[in-house]
């Protein structure tokens, strides 16, 4: 087994045993095998073997094997929810067939993963920043549907419902 070979193994048992959440601790865990990369290395490697960042069971963004994607990130997503008094959406605007979507600070990949795992015909696709999410809707007609999927999985409340 080469180099490369031995270190892409040691980080799929990495992960898949530990509940890794940045590539710093991902080194850490690496040094204790003898093997001493980069960071730049690591985040290649990450990209080669297709593991990624997913919101997890207990509401924290861990890295996942590629098998382990498939999880339903809508659960975790209201697992982290219904721990959390504020909700994670903060406000939705709508223009044409865009939704903006300002989630508190590192929520919004989780949160559009959850959005985009759903499938919904309504909901073409996301993109996510850091605490904002892009979403492009099928057509402006929907807009409380969109709304009502958003407080559904998300208890996300607008400023009208949290005053009544």
């Amino acid at each position: 087994m080469n180099k490369q070979q031995y270190r892409y193994d040691k980080i799929q048992k990495i992960i898949e045993r530990n509940d890794v959440a940045t590539q710093e601790q991902l080194l850490g865990m690496l040094k204790d095998y003898g093997i001493n990369v980069s960071q730049v290395t690591i985040s290649r490697d990450l990209t080669a073997l297709h593991i990624k960042r997913r919101l997890n069971s207990s509401g924290v963004i861990v890295y996942c094997l590629p098998e382990a994607q498939d999880y339903d990130k809508s659960k975790a997503v209201q697992l982290n929810n219904a721990k959390n008094e504020r909700p994670m959406i903060a406000d939705v605007k709508f223009q044409g067939t865009t939704c903006i979507i300002k989630t508190r600070p590192c929520h919004a990949q989780a949160i559009a993963a959850a959005i985009d795992s759903m499938n919904n015909p309504l909901i073409l696709g996301t993109i996510a920043g850091i605490d904002t999410i892009f979403m492009i809707i099928a057509d402006k007609l929907h807009y409380e549907t969109i709304r009502a999927i958003l407080r559904k999985n998300f208890h996300y409340e607008t400023e009208d419902e949290t005053k009544s």
